[in-house]
């Protein structure tokens, strides 16, 4: 388990140096409460961008234009870029500051003596093989299906019920599958309408 603080997460985009992202769809999210609670107005036309921390966590926040979904997406094209920044030769250049932001922010129960590992990890990521799913209620992936993530809605005020052997189903496809075969069987969007990662 491991989870980064949002805060956090802007001090680990600024030490390995900012992510590029190409907005596909330009994003318009006015009065934009920062976690220091400083407010930005967000307009990012299309086009090709260098983001620092600030702006990278404004991008992937910005939630009035559209649906959730697509506030989704842009998380994951910035994961992706986060994934791409992080090669083994930018973690060397940029241990000091990127450890520091990891110490600061990073709660794990994974032993310190396992980080190395993870590291090495790293550096082996093929973002082009990534298979991602949302289990919502309301998931795109599902839309006109007659079926969805959720199994049942219990009564008001309590928590849903997952479609438990749904996941596992969809799980187990996207694991056993090539990446673009399980994206076709899936139904699985594609970031490519929202951004993309040079």
């Amino acid at each position: 388990m491991a989870v980064v603080a949002l805060d956090g997460f802007v001090e680990l985009i600024d030490a390995i140096g900012g992510v590029d992202i190409t907005v596909v769809k330009p994003v318009d999210d006015p009065g934009q409460v920062q976690p220091d609670g400083s407010v930005m107005d967000i307009f990012l036309p299309a086009g090709d961008y260098h983001f620092d921390g600030q702006m990278a966590l404004a991008y992937a926040r910005a939630r009035q234009q559209d649906s959730d979904y697509y506030r989704m997406d842009r998380q994951r094209c910035l994961l992706e870029a986060v994934a791409e920044g992080l090669d083994a030769l930018t973690l060397i250049n940029r241990l000091p500051q990127v450890s520091e932001a990891v110490r600061a922010s990073l709660v794990t129960d994974l032993p310190l003596s396992d980080l190395p590992d993870l590291f090495d990890l790293v550096d082996r990521v093929d973002t082009e093989r990534v298979v991602s799913l949302r289990f919502v209620q309301d998931a795109p992936d599902l839309e006109g299906t007659g079926t969805s993530y959720v199994r049942r809605s219990e009564t008001t005020g309590a928590y849903p019920v997952a479609d438990v052997a749904l996941i596992r189903e969809r799980v187990r496809i996207a694991v056993e599958q090539p990446p673009e075969d399980a994206m076709i069987s899936l139904d699985a969007s594609s970031l490519d309408a929202v951004c993309s990662v040079p």
